[in-house]
């Protein structure tokens, strides 16, 4: 079981500083949201938007860590955490320190070579064996590193980690991730769908009726991309 992490505290002067001489990477100087500092790293602050909500007995911000810490212990490439840190502001807010991950968002890349959809089908389904549920499954949020030929992941607060592989059920419904930003579902469509689904039952090697089951829930959960009766 992965222990707690370590909450440290800013204080203002640190808070301001540090805002001060970093590049701000998503939000604004009066907001902001993530950002690198001048050694490369990277901080990403985690605040509560709502009085009632999960994050009050377990903290985004945690959920951040744990999982980034989970992915690494089963060889999947994430951001390696560095420290907690709780903000002067208030206690709502949670900052994560972290590495800056080398890679390429895969929403990036030259798309129509076939190789790189082909290789992402079959990744994707080694996370299913994993048991990784990856809520955020976006091409902006896989990248692809060069140097070590594999993907990685990022923002991956909102993940479930099973101590097995997948069931049909979860594997389906997270194609829904997949298909959710009309870009994403637009980029498989000119590569091909259905060879993007060949490649990843090729790759998970499901028993005859479990993939059965698995395209029979594809379709009924993506039916605004796959037509009746094109899963077989």
């Amino acid at each position: 079981m992965i222990p707690e992490p370590s909450l440290q505290r800013l204080t203002i002067q640190q808070y301001e500083r540090l805002i001060k001489n970093s590049e701000i990477l998503s939000g604004g100087i009066e907001r902001p949201k993530v950002f690198r500092d001048r050694s490369g790293d990277v901080w990403k602050i985690f605040r509560r938007r709502r009085r009632l909500t999960s994050d009050l007995w377990r903290p985004y911000a945690f959920r951040f860590i744990r999982n980034a810490e989970v992915l690494q212990k089963r060889g999947i490439s994430t951001v390696k955490i560095k420290g907690l840190y709780e903000t002067p502001h208030t206690e709502h807010w949670k900052i994560v320190h972290y590495g800056y991950l080398e890679g390429i968002p895969f929403e990036d890349l030259p798309f129509f070579e076939q190789r790189g959809f082909e290789a992402l089908a079959r990744w994707v389904a080694q996370l299913h064996q994993k048991g990784i549920y990856f809520r955020s499954l976006h091409l902006k949020n896989i990248l692809w590193q060069l140097k070590a030929e594999q993907f990685a992941l990022v923002d991956v607060s909102d993940m479930a980690c099973f101590p097995k592989s997948l069931g049909v059920w979860r594997r389906a419904r997270n194609f829904k991730a997949l298909f959710r930003r009309p870009q994403d579902a637009h980029k498989l469509q000119k590569f091909g769908t259905l060879k993007f689904i060949e490649a990843y039952c090729d790759e998970a090697k499901l028993s005859g009726i479990r993939e059965k089951v698995f395209l029979y829930l594809l379709a009924l959960y993506n039916r605004g991309i796959l037509k009746k009766g094109e899963l077989k």
